[in-house]
């Protein structure tokens, strides 16, 4: 049987009880009180005071500069945007199937390992299938508020969007757990049903006994943390060279892979506009979603958000494309208005083509 375990940020402990949220703060905190300074101990959880250590005289306690090359200093990214993070623990519960392996082998003459047929058990529970629904909904949430920052780690978000952020990932994680409840309510039931379903396939031990093992399988953890502002480490003089350097270059590193995805979002959702512009009333009309002004909208403002080198091109291009994504902007005017629509177009298609010596 499967688990699907998405993590979107560093590892942290997740309590598996439905219903319990291991979030990285009590109720009712702000983000300005989410700030943590020091380090702790992993016996009595006490800070680590941080100074010179005595017994070491070619050591030194250094504050690490922040990148001059990029014109971005740690303190103002730590002041103005926080590291959040997603976790999540779903259960896919698939079985290989031994014998409709054996059965497709004879029936239609094919090889060994040219056949891996795979039972999907509660295959017709609702309340799992929707669940798990509102889980990518969150994770697609998660990514459209927030941008990359290490790999393998948490994403960065704007301190603006902190509170609709903890908003949306706590009422997914209530949606979530009001159909996972209904579910291990029914299990025993949902089971009984899969037996009438899958006939001879069916196997009562591909199926945990318990609703309480059952519960194991699935969590949802968020959080949010500051961007660390310094890294104070003891270092031998003769290495400290080498580790600010290093320091730059990771940080440098972050910067421009952040800038990059700005900017690759962006081209992305104005081709995607330009394109389903791209018709008049003699042809037929592309279908247009709801979401897509928004979707544009928020790509066009993280110029502005996450321009924290204070680049130019990212200034002009946000300042062209703010007259022509406006407030009126929405996706009714584009399906019924037909010189808005191939207005908007052939303005959007010229930012695109501006776009390439930006080296995207």
């Amino acid at each position: 049987m499967s688990d699907d375990n998405y993590n979107a940020g560093p590892e942290h402990n997740v309590n598996t009880s439905v219903g319990h949220t291991n979030n990285n703060y009590p109720s009712g905190y702000s983000a300005l009180e989410a700030n943590t300074t020091g380090t702790t101990n992993n016996q009595g959880g006490q800070p680590i005071r941080q100074g010179t250590l005595d017994d070491s005289p070619k050591t030194s306690m250094e504050t690490l500069p922040m990148m001059a090359d990029t014109g971005v200093s740690l303190p103002t990214i730590q002041s103005t945007f926080m590291e959040v993070t997603l976790s999540m623990g779903f259960w896919s519960p698939k079985k290989p199937s031994a014998e409709a392996k054996a059965k497709l082998q004879e029936l239609y003459g094919a090889s060994d390992k040219s056949v891996k047929p795979e039972l999907q058990l509660l295959a017709y529970c609702n309340e799992l299938s929707e669940a798990k629904s509102v889980g990518e909904k969150a994770r697609t949430i998660h990514y459209g508020m927030s941008k990359p920052w290490e790999d393998g780690g948490g994403r960065i978000l704007h301190n603006s969007k902190l509170h609709e952020w903890i908003k949306a990932m706590s009422e997914s994680e209530q949606a979530r757990d009001k159909m996972l409840n209904k579910f291990f309510d029914n299990y025993d039931e949902a089971v009984q049903n899969d037996q009438v379903r899958l006939g001879g396939l069916f196997k009562k031990g591909d199926y945990p006994d318990t609703v309480e093992e059952v519960k194991q399988k699935f969590y949802f953890s968020y959080s949010f943390r500051p961007i660390t502002p310094d890294i104070r480490t003891a270092v031998f003089d003769d290495q400290r060279e080498v580790i600010e350097e290093a320091y730059q270059k990771q940080h440098q590193k972050l910067i421009q892979d952040l800038t990059g995805s700005v900017w690759t979002t962006l081209k992305e959702q104005l081709v995607r506009l330009a394109q389903q512009c791209d018709f008049t009333k003699d042809d037929t009309a592309k279908r247009i979603f709801d979401g897509l002004a928004d979707d544009v909208r928020d790509a066009v403002d993280a110029l502005s958000v996450y321009n924290l080198a204070d680049d130019p091109e990212m200034t002009r291009v946000y300042n062209e494309l703010s007259g022509i994504i406006n407030q009126d902007f929405n996706e009714e005017k584009i399906r019924r208005g037909e010189s808005y629509r191939i207005q908007t177009r052939d303005q959007v298609q010229k930012v695109l083509d501006s776009l390439p010596s930006l080296s995207i």
